[in-house]
């Protein structure tokens, strides 16, 4: 870790976050709990980022995520904030679908189910019991999803269920995402076991071993929301925090000190302000992250700090900037129960791009959880657009709204006009991590943490779920813990 020449005294422990989506919350509170002076500055005007729920008539829709997937990260920051009460889970055992040769299909959920699934050839189900033999990666190259899922699985698989899977998450384009970066405990269980059946099963075990020696149950896996939705986590942090958080506030510069800290400029509610502070987390989404570290690299460029720091910093900047954000839209409709056909008995469905349908994919918002719409009514959560369909950017609303009623005629058999709810979209949407993600992170975080108190976090760096955020934020806690520890 490099240092300036001058000493920066003794630290006052404080500490500023850039962002107010659910990385940013989520560090602050977690400082905050440990008792450091902690603020959080965000340029919108309510905190959550993309997590925005909105009520309209009567429906409740959300602006990004439509749930997260619960785990012992997650679980625990609603339980210290106080929603226990306000958490819903979905039925675990309800159904999820693919469209396929112009039918729904359920979505096999188990080893057993892909054996009698007719979502998938005799000849494709005979390439998964030869699993365990399939060739392995050749010279180790980093792979795509498509490649790899490919060559261990099989095409129709990959075609048929892992790459609307990989979209329903991404908005992606298998050909182009890393293998390593979205699934890294599929390539090591084939790099450590030679194979997936045989890694999982040995993974599986020495992770139940590992609980019973902890003393620790197995965390549920169920999709979760809150009874007002998503935004309620969001909102209920920031309450917890207080005066701490500061919205409207656009940073316009931001410095490294020569003498250790940072200097913010801040427009505030219209006013110029500086912030300053010992430590900074950058908890931006990621082409905001970009320009700070630009920025910083300006400031680095000066003594006394290394000639070399600013020209890592440059390229870290340019690296996170490369970083793909494909356009995306979600679309939620709403039709009277007795206009739809179909019982909407699931969670939803997926489509492969191989179905001609633009559509990526469906949620039964609904069905999913109570009080999603009005007696009477069924609301629906439509995705279109993603790293496959990025033209999706010219078309205006009414045509995003045409493209999505016709491909659910097709699907559900809806002739009735819908109710047009909400409709919200997104040039920059999901971060994609296509092949050498993994550098670029890799390299961003190497040159961050040459900076004394330079933190980063947000979804481009581990995961992109809302789980995935606050655990990869728990991280970020445990570093600057660590480093006041080892201070």
């Amino acid at each position: 870790m490099m240092t300036p020449s001058s000493s920066p005294g003794a630290p006052s422990r404080k500490i500023i976050v850039l962002g107010a989506g659910i990385s940013g919350l989520t560090c602050a509170y977690r400082l905050h709990q440990a008792g450091i002076d902690v603020e959080v500055l965000d340029r919108e005007a309510a905190p959550g980022g993309v997590m925005q729920t909105r009520a309209v008539d009567g429906f409740l829709t959300e602006g990004g995520p439509n749930s997260f997937q619960s785990g012992e990260e997650v679980l625990s920051l609603i339980h210290d904030v106080g929603l226990d009460g306000e958490l819903l889970e979905a039925d675990a055992q309800m159904p999820r679908y693919i469209y396929f040769r112009g039918q729904l299909h359920r979505a096999p959920m188990g080893p057993g189910a892909l054996i009698f699934t007719k979502l998938l050839s005799a000849g494709a189900k005979l390439k998964l019991v030869r699993e365990p033999w399939a060739p392995s990666n050749p010279d180790g190259h980093e792979e795509s999803i498509r490649e790899f899922v490919t060559r261990r699985l099989g095409g129709e698989l990959h075609d048929v269920m892992l790459a609307p899977l990989v979209s329903g998450i991404y908005a992606g384009d298998t050909a182009k995402l890393s293998m390593q970066s979205v699934f890294p405990l599929l390539v090591e269980l084939e790099t450590k076991y030679g194979g997936l059946l045989k890694g999982f099963m040995r993974h599986m075990k020495a992770e139940r071993k590992k609980r019973e020696a902890e003393g620790r149950a197995k965390t549920r896996r169920t999709l979760c929301s809150f009874k007002n939705g998503l935004k309620t986590f969001p909102v209920k942090i920031a309450g917890q925090l207080g005066g701490r958080v500061h919205l409207n506030c656009e940073v316009r510069a931001v410095r490294a000190n020569p003498g250790g800290g940072f200097t913010l400029e801040v427009q505030e509610n219209g006013a110029m302000q500086e912030y300053r502070s010992d430590r900074l987390v950058l908890a931006t989404p990621v082409f905001e992250t970009a320009e700070h570290l630009k920025n910083l690299a300006v400031s680095l460029s000066a003594h006394p700090w290394p000639k070399t720091l600013s020209v890592e910093f440059t390229q870290a900047a340019t690296d996170l900037a490369s970083i793909e954000l494909p356009p995306l839209a979600g679309v939620c409709l709403a039709w009277k129960k007795s206009d739809v056909p179909h019982n909407l008995n699931g969670f939803g469905f997926l489509i492969p791009r191989t179905e001609g349908i633009r559509l990526l994919g469906c949620i039964w918002s609904s069905s999913l959880y109570p009080h999603r719409a009005p007696d009477g009514w069924t609301l629906l959560t439509n995705f279109i657009g993603g790293a496959t369909d990025p033209e999706i950017i010219s078309l205006s609303e009414g045509q995003l709204v045409d493209a999505v009623r016709n491909d659910l005629q097709t699907i559900l058999g809806m002739s009735a006009a819908p109710r047009v709810v909400t409709v919200n979209r997104y040039d920059h949407a999901i971060p994609q991590y296509n092949l050498g993600h993994k550098a670029r992170i890799d390299a961003a975080r190497h040159a961050v943490g040459q900076i004394p108190g330079l933190y980063l976090a947000g979804n481009y760096l581990s995961g992109v779920s809302v789980g995935d955020c606050i655990k990869q934020a728990h991280e970020t806690v445990k570093q600057i813990l660590s480093a006041d520890e080892h201070g």
